[in-house]
């Protein structure tokens, strides 16, 4: 589970869930309809609205829909209270930089073991919500 939570993180503070959206949501475009009218004559209750198969596509598509979920829950828990200022900074500099322990402790002026201790925490939180 930590690694599945460590890659979000990662994916997260460095773009690449983003990249990941767009990049399904390209899948998802590139299908192409399938032909329902089998056998002879015309299709006469045959719907043309691409817009509405497109939405229908990305709602039932689980991989899209849960690359949103993760972008949500790390967007509230990062925004909200409950994570501080220096929580925050920690893991932007620990997975979006790629900065070290003893780097990140110098540069923000804490502890190595607190910085890990915080992120430690962070990372138990967000496995309850994911």
């Amino acid at each position: 589970m930590a690694d599945k939570i460590d890659a979000v993180l990662r994916d997260y503070f460095t773009g690449a869930l983003d990249l990941k959206i767009i990049q399904r949501k390209r899948e998802l475009d590139s299908v192409g309809s399938t032909d329902e009218n089998v056998g002879g004559g015309r299709a006469q209750n045959k719907h043309t609205r691409p817009l509405d198969d497109m939405l229908i596509r990305y709602e039932s598509d689980y991989e899209l829909q849960a690359l949103f979920r993760q972008r949500r829950i790390m967007k509230e828990w990062l925004s909200s209270g409950v994570c501080d200022k220096e929580t925050n900074e920690i893991l932007k500099l620990h997975y979006g930089k790629k900065y070290t322990w003893d780097k990140i402790s110098n540069e923000l002026f804490i502890g190595r073991n607190t910085a890990i201790r915080k992120r430690n925490w962070f990372k138990r939180v967000l496995a309850v919500q994911m």
